[in-house]
């Protein structure tokens, strides 16, 4: 896995743990009249931002997204021959091509040699 994959990884599960502490001291922990309508507030926030985008980065639409964009790496690669990572390198084989001329009286194409 590349070190930035590890490390946005990391960071996900820093995220996670620093808002499941928290919404563990608000369930628990003694509060006024006050305190509880502004903990609701910051629950809610949290609840809805923090584990809603780490939720629909690792399986929602931005998760198919990445899919998507490293599908789409590797088939460049392939076809530039540069390796992926981790993977050996792909070679290319150059292949002749044909030139081909337009001509709209067919009779008036001379083949090589001729005059």
């Amino acid at each position: 896995m590349p070190t930035e994959k590890k490390i946005l990884y990391a960071m996900q599960c820093v995220l996670f743990l620093l808002g499941a502490a928290f919404i563990y001291g608000i369930i628990w922990s003694p509060m006024t009249k006050d305190g509880i309508e502004h903990s609701k507030t910051v629950l809610g926030f949290i609840l809805g931002t923090l584990f809603g985008t780490l939720l629909n980065y690792n399986w929602g639409t931005s998760k198919g997204s990445v899919d998507k964009t490293e599908a789409a790496e590797k088939r460049l690669d392939a076809v530039t021959g540069t390796p992926t990572e981790g993977g050996p390198a792909v070679t290319q084989t150059k292949t002749e091509t044909t030139e081909t001329t337009l001509v709209s009286n067919p009779t008036e194409v001379k083949k090589e040699g001729e005059a």
